[in-house]
């Protein structure tokens, strides 16, 4: 097949939502990729349709050589590869590093707009999502299934919002129009959307009957999540209800189906008023518009404390217990981390989410804020870190292992043990990038003159190796030069920063 043949048929099957078969399509271009026999013009459209069909490493492989080259190249990135590349570190889990290469992209191109919704909505923040959806959607040069995945996900973020009547005057459009077309998987999420719609408002017969269209198709498990979420905050305090969700929970795990278990952890608490269960959800989630729904949900029955100790599956802490901010195992104990160092970044980042794995992109985000995410390199890099945590865990006798799969690495534990969790919910701490440049800005002063990595480090009263990381970032960014080697090595000032 020739590489447009397979990007043809590869699309075609991901609209009808044959997902494998597209991606066997996709593999096919390894060796196109090897060979450089792929053209710039198609790399683009091939690396996004193996970012949608999940070839996240694909993807990086076909886009990287024009948005990371090693030496410039002529013309520069385009806004749409710009916004392809922003999108697979975005499904690599480095959200901070997709956020930073799209706000070097032109603001208004099409592309950079929805990669900007899917961003947002990645991290629930669906209210930006929104204005980024609807001006997206105003482009006159879209076609008719790139408005409907617009129309598909500003649904999503109505919904989600609990925005029910705008999202369900929006879905009386969608669904006619998906199923007159042919376009499976939109469809089916259409349906899913309305069945979420009227299950929050209460109207349960409605949701049976939306969700009995979907039966037998693969998305089973979202008919059987939505109907027993429905016949739950019916009957709240039914036995049968409460099992079902249990039963639906341990369904949801076993297929890897992280968000359906935090769903079902909340929907239980909600009905139970569960505070110990509820808690876990709150502090084990770390989206702040998800944190602000169980506040609103629970505002009657549950305070949230600032600090809360308890074990990765939620239950009350044991004697032995991890300060995750101070970074020391609180009583007599002499177990600690260097605090803000790597491990001790790296056991926050895996304690943030105790549902969802972390993907490499996400820990190396954490790690190494403000690197760049190498697709050959960053993996090796973040399995070291790990084997780095795993030996403080077993050298510190904290019953703790990292495991990995292929949705990321998670802490599982052994025998109890417990973290004190703080409640940052209300801080607005700037991501690192805004951080760099805000250190980028307080040297300043400095414009037109030589400095070094301890005079960065002195004025900005941070250590050697975080000044290290910052000049590295400053650097690859072109906006200061460095000069010189070894221990005479000096930065200035780009002209053009």
């Amino acid at each position: 097949m020739t590489i447009d043949q397979i990007l043809t048929a590869a699309e075609n099957k991901m609209r009808s939502g044959e997902r494998k078969d597209a991606r066997r399509l996709l593999l096919l271009l390894k060796s196109h990729v090897k060979d450089q026999t792929l053209a710039r013009a198609k790399r683009s459209p091939a690396a996004s349709l193996a970012r949608r069909a999940g070839l996240f490493a694909l993807a990086m492989q076909i886009m990287a050589p024009i948005v990371r080259p090693k030496t410039p190249i002529a013309p520069p990135p385009t806004p749409e590869e710009l916004a392809t590349y922003g999108l697979i570190l975005l499904g690599l889990g480095a959200h901070e590093e997709c956020d930073h290469v799209l706000e070097t992209a032109s603001p208004t191109h099409p592309e950079v707009l929805i990669a900007k919704a899917f961003s947002k909505i990645r991290t629930w923040n669906y209210r930006e999502a929104i204005g980024y959806l609807r001006a997206y959607a105003q482009d006159q040069n879209l076609t008719a299934y790139q408005k409907m995945i617009a129309s598909v996900n500003l649904a999503a973020s109505h919904v989600a919002l609990g925005e029910l009547a705008e999202g369900r005057a929006l879905l009386t459009n969608i669904l006619p129009e998906t199923k007159r077309e042919g376009w499976s998987l939109l469809h089916r999420n259409g349906l899913e959307l309305l069945a979420q719609t009227a299950v929050q408002e209460d109207r349960l017969k409605e949701a049976e009957e939306i969700l009995a269209q979907m039966t037998g198709t693969e998305d089973d498990l979202f008919v059987q999540k939505w109907l027993t979420i429905a016949h739950l905050r019916t009957n709240p305090s039914s036995l049968n209800s409460q099992e079902a969700a249990q039963a639906l929970k341990a369904r949801a795990t076993k297929l890897n189906h992280w968000e359906t278990v935090r769903d079902c952890d909340y929907h239980l608490a909600l009905a139970r008023k569960d505070r110990d269960l509820m808690l876990k959800v709150f502090f084990g989630t770390p989206h702040l518009s998800y944190r602000d729904r169980i506040r609103r949900t629970t505002s009657d029955w549950l305070e949230i404390p600032k600090l809360h100790a308890m074990t990765l599956s939620g239950v009350t802490a044991p004697d032995r217990v991890f300060d995750l901010q101070a970074a020391t195992e609180l009583g007599q104990s002499d177990i600690r981390l260097p605090k803000e160092r790597v491990l001790h970044k790296a056991l926050r980042a895996l304690t943030s989410d105790l549902y969802r794995p972390f993907m490499v992109g996400s820990l190396h985000s954490f790690a190494y804020p403000g690197e760049h995410f190498n697709y050959t390199s960053s993996p090796q890099r973040v399995a070291f870190l790990i084997h780095r945590l795993r030996a403080w865990l077993d050298e510190s006798s904290i019953p703790l292992d990292i495991l990995n799969d292929r949705d990321g690495y998670r802490l599982a534990a052994g025998e109890p043990y417990g973290f004190q969790f703080h409640d940052v919910s209300a801080r607005n701490e700037p991501t690192r990038f805004q951080l760099y440049y805000g250190w980028l800005d307080n040297l300043e002063h400095l414009r037109g003159q030589d400095f070094s990595t301890h005079d960065v480090a002195n004025h900005l009263k941070i250590a050697d190796r975080t000044a290290r990381y910052f000049l590295r970032w400053a650097t690859e960014e072109n906006l200061l030069q460095r000069h010189g080697a070894g221990r005479g090595i000096r930065y200035k000032f780009a002209e053009t920063a």
